[in-house]
């Protein structure tokens, strides 16, 4: 009896890890994609070459940063913190290119919504991973098997995010659409 309740424990945990994994392959698509989509808009609307996406880039990898330090704080409940964290990180993402948009036609000050968007979007993707490793933990005996499975799945997620973008969102969608829909996934 005891050995059988051991199985289906290590089963669970084996479910419950790979749904992570696979979480966070999307996570890693979803955040290259809003990487993508900010800096092509501020090359789109500012017009100077590839400039702003750079810009945009660096900026959503120092509030990375700033998210992964913030982090340290969320205590309790990391399952729940998580959840709706990805609920408004797919919120902000799906709306910040109709914001943008529409800040644009107002105001020659858009740009600053603009770099609010990737600062905040940045900042939510930062606390992604350390939550998710902190939760995975949970689930697996070291740590570098911990790290391994995060990590890895993440970059495989920003390579297959790098590609749908290029040649699939890209070449059938507009920013604006590209935004809702990754909004949408990041939601789901």
């Amino acid at each position: 009896m005891a050995h059988a309740m051991a199985d289906t424990k290590a089963r669970g945990f084996r479910f419950t890890r790979t749904i992570l994994a696979l979480s966070m392959m999307v996570m890693g698509a979803c955040g290259i994609i809003y990487e993508y989509t900010l800096g092509v808009l501020g090359n789109n609307l500012i017009g100077t070459s590839h400039e702003q996406i750079f810009v945009i880039i660096g900026i959503m990898m120092f509030a990375m940063g700033l998210g992964a330090v913030v982090q340290k704080q969320i205590l309790g409940a990391l399952v729940d913190r998580f959840l709706f964290i990805e609920l408004l990180l797919g919120f902000l993402g799906g709306v910040s290119t109709t914001a943008i948009y529409a800040m644009f036609v107002y105001s020659t000050s858009y740009w600053i919504l603009m770099y609010a968007f990737a600062f905040v979007i940045g900042l939510l993707i930062g606390l992604e991973i350390p939550l998710l490793i902190r939760i995975n933990s949970e689930y697996t005996q070291s740590l570098r098997t911990n790290l391994s499975e995060i990590l890895c799945m993440d970059y495989v997620g920003s390579l297959v995010g790098a590609l749908i973008f290029t040649y699939i969102l890209l070449t059938r969608l507009s920013i604006g659409r590209i935004a809702l829909v990754l909004g949408c996934v990041n939601t789901l």
